[in-house]
């Protein structure tokens, strides 16, 4: 079998009846592909309209777990997958009509990565855009950081490369695709490109299986910059990628700061406190390229207050 398409399912009924049509209307061999339906204890309607789909096509298979989040849906269904490759897509969304034959016409290289377009409901610009020759994980890495996406959809992964790098999603975290990408993307000596949108995705204002605001965003930036750091100082790498990880996770730090400054003041205080433990972390915006990251980290180390000095620089810019 040629291909898997695994597809987390959280509350999602409004938008799992695109996501599947698009799955089965493709123009290739259903015995060439699977669509693995992973249900991680949805609250609506969504599995019966995955019941109802299973039983028009037998290339769908619906596995059940306790609700543990995005990662862990994905895990398992990573660990029911037969297909040569997999492709993860997000319920709330849909593929291309064609896609399929884009895709498998790529897999007869044997890349360990496809690197695919994607486009929002309400935009012009395709996203995950590479101009040049890119040839390897480091040449994506190395794009233009405006340019690509860290978004796992956009990506399909050889299975057998997976498992050789042992890559899992890191379970209970938002963020996941930060933390993901970018790992994988170091050890693949073989990308490929379609260069057209094959993805696509709504502007969407209610919670879904990746969409909440609350704190936890911000501790759980922290974890994925930590578990890059930790990647980047065990794994071989070029100096230009080791820099592209250090302006990543300054990247993150920032996004983190800009998070919790929605919160209330004792929240603030409470993570405040946090990062005084992660200092080392901090060393990254030293290491960055970028001129405003090497000033944070000269403030940061002078007060501790991480988040009001945040505020200090971001008003100071608006002015």
């Amino acid at each position: 079998m040629k291909l898997s398409i695994v597809i987390p399912v959280y509350n999602t009924e409004k938008y799992l009846e695109k996501c599947l049509a698009s799955c089965v209307s493709q123009k290739v061999e259903m015995t060439d592909y699977e669509i693995v339906v992973v249900d991680d204890r949805t609250k609506d309607n969504a599995m019966a309209i995955a019941l109802r789909y299973q039983e028009n096509y037998p290339n769908i298979k619906i596995y059940s777990q306790e609700n543990a989040g995005l990662s862990a849906a994905r895990n398992m269904g990573l660990s029911h997958c037969s297909g040569d490759y997999v492709w993860f897509v997000d319920s709330d969304d849909y593929i291309e009509e064609g896609a399929l034959s884009l895709i498998f016409n790529k897999i007869e290289d044997n890349p360990d990565v496809i690197c695919i377009q994607a486009k929002r409901s309400d935009e012009e610009t395709a996203r995950n855009r590479f101009s040049g020759n890119v040839q390897n994980g480091f040449d994506v890495l190395l794009h233009s950081f405006d340019d690509w996406d860290r978004c796992v959809p956009y990506f399909i992964f050889n299975r057998q490369f997976i498992d050789n790098h042992q890559l899992r999603f890191y379970v209970g975290i938002f963020h996941e695709d930060d933390e993901f990408t970018p790992r994988a993307l170091v050890f693949a000596e073989k990308v490929s490109v379609i260069d057209r949108p094959l993805y696509f995705y709504w502007v969407k204002t209610e919670n879904t299986i990746t969409k909440t605001v609350n704190p936890k965003k911000s501790y759980d930036n922290i974890a994925v910059a930590e578990s890059l750091s930790d990647f980047k100082e065990k794994n071989a790498m070029p100096d230009n990628v080791k820099q592209v990880f250090e302006n990543h996770i300054s990247l993150i730090i920032n996004n983190t700061l800009d998070n919790i400054n929605q919160s209330d003041k004792q929240t603030i205080r409470e993570f405040n406190r946090f990062l005084r433990t992660k200092k080392y972390l901090f060393r990254s915006l030293l290491r960055s390229d970028k001129l405003k990251y090497r000033l944070e980290y000269v403030l940061f180390s002078v007060f501790c207050n991480y988040v009001g000095v945040y505020n200090f620089i971001q008003n100071f810019n608006r002015k």
